[in-house]
């Protein structure tokens, strides 16, 4: 650390996969980046730098040792400087599971930003199946703190590969975002011969108008007939025609 030079600079082996002095070498590191940011001065005027040699000890580390290396930067982080942090750590395409122990951990400081990367913990892999916890914490978030529900990626395979508890979950949710991802989970599971699903059917009679209308294509997408609601459109559309007929 040379601080009149502006120039910090803190190599950690085992980044790159070596594997010789690791143990020794990432305590000195932790140790140097404790001391250095200590300084509250030198913290403030380098403190980007200092988060990007921060992820890469919580990269080695793990989910296991996440928490103590907080308190590698020595100060409560802000909001701002808490989704900084994690985003860092994202950055070097860490585990599942570090990365959903960081989200976690970020949603205490800036709810929104831990919100924006969840749909990280929702990708679908031969590996591992969605989790139902990790869309119940998301979904807790979101009501708690009055946030929108993100845009799952690949929805197409994430439905298809998502538990019964998820989407009971997704169904009986509060959140309008929620049950549309409910529908397009139904209609991934569905088989288009004869399919009725009744949480489908349920759907169909949202109080939310868009739930609704979502549902109700879908109702008829996979051939469903014969409902209160298609008949009284049906009728509306039909006095609609009539007086077109009189004018």
């Amino acid at each position: 650390v040379k601080v009149d030079k502006g120039f910090v600079k803190l190599l950690v082996v085992g980044k790159n996969g070596q594997t010789v002095g690791l143990a020794a070498s990432n305590l000195v590191a932790k140790r140097a980046l404790k001391w250095v940011t200590s300084i509250d001065e030198v913290r403030e005027k380098y403190l980007s730098t200092f988060q990007q040699l921060w992820a890469k000890i919580v990269q080695l580390g793990g989910e296991e040792e996440f928490e103590e290396n907080l308190m590698l930067l020595a100060a409560e982080p802000s909001p701002e400087n808490a989704a900084m942090m994690v985003k860092q750590v994202l950055l070097l395409k860490v585990e599942l599971g570090l990365t959903r122990v960081a989200l976690q951990w970020l949603s205490k400081y800036n709810p929104a930003s831990a919100v924006k990367s969840w749909p990280l913990l929702m990708k679908t892999s031969s590996q591992e199946a969605p989790k139902v916890k990790d869309m119940k914490d998301l979904l807790d978030i979101c009501e708690k703190f009055d946030l929108e529900v993100p845009k799952i990626p690949q929805v197409n395979s994430f439905s298809k590969a998502m538990p019964p508890e998820m989407l009971q979950l997704l169904v009986d949710s509060k959140l309008p975002e929620a049950r549309l991802i409910a529908i397009e989970a139904l209609r991934e599971k569905a088989d288009k011969k004869g399919f009725k699903d009744g949480p489908l059917k349920a759907l169909c009679y949202d109080s939310c108008n868009i739930v609704r209308g979502a549902a109700r294509d879908v109702w008829v997408w996979l051939g469903g007939k014969d409902e209160d609601w298609q008949k009284k459109k049906s009728d509306e559309g039909e006095n609609q025609d009539d007086d077109e007929d009189e004018d």
